[in-house]
């Protein structure tokens, strides 16, 4: 697999619609793992809206669009709500893209995938982004994701040997202390024990 791409590299092929929804749900997100459902604000995310969509996990290996935009609508000519995520793909994609939005909700984590069209597999065409939610009971059973092509296709494939990137999500934690100022600072010396002593006189 490919290691990780620079950010020159990511933005020269990313989409604006997929930044600027994972800029979003980090926001809202703050240090914690995960935003809540209801935090989300679709008025905040304009440019990205016509391609996002929220999902929900039923159960393992099965999640259905709860909302979806236009763009989503118009390319499978049908309304997406309450439709499978794997609708938007070709057969062959399905059992990889159901492993990839498990790995979302489980880990949780942050997934983005690069996608081809259905006969053309090794050129890419747009992104799939799926950013994980927690619901109102405290699961991790929504998503908010989005899919930003700049070639018209019924099904999407996954580009074949096309870098995904898959973050392990985790609270945001203050940044360790630089190592020239641990060496300043030296080692802490334990404080000695405080002894009691007691007078008879």
């Amino acid at each position: 697999m490919s290691q990780f791409p620079t950010d020159r590299t990511l933005s020269a092929h990313r989409p604006q619609a997929i930044t600027a929804l994972e800029g979003y749900w980090r926001q809202i997100r703050g240090a914690r793992i995960l935003p809540v459902r209801s935090e989300v604000d679709p008025s905040q995310i304009d440019t990205a809206l016509p391609h996002a969509f929220i999902a929900e996990r039923l159960a393992p290996g099965v999640t259905r669009m709860r909302a979806c935009g236009q763009r989503l609508n118009d390319m499978i000519r049908a309304d997406g709500r309450g439709m499978p995520l794997s609708t938007f793909f070709t057969l062959g994609a399905r059992s990889e893209l159901v492993a990839e939005v498990e790995l979302v909700f489980n880990g949780p984590a942050l997934v983005e995938i690069p996608l081809a069209a259905e006969l053309d597999a090794d050129r890419e065409i747009g992104r799939l982004l799926l950013l994980p939610l927690e619901g109102a009971n405290g699961v991790v059973d929504r998503l908010k994701g989005a899919i930003v092509i700049h070639t018209p296709a019924r099904r999407l494939a996954i580009r074949r040997d096309g870098y995904i990137r898959r973050e392990i999500l985790a609270p945001v934690s203050r940044p360790a202390l630089p190592f020239d100022e641990m060496k300043e600072k030296g080692p802490q010396r334990p404080r000695p024990a405080l002894r009691l002593v007691v007078s008879n006189v």
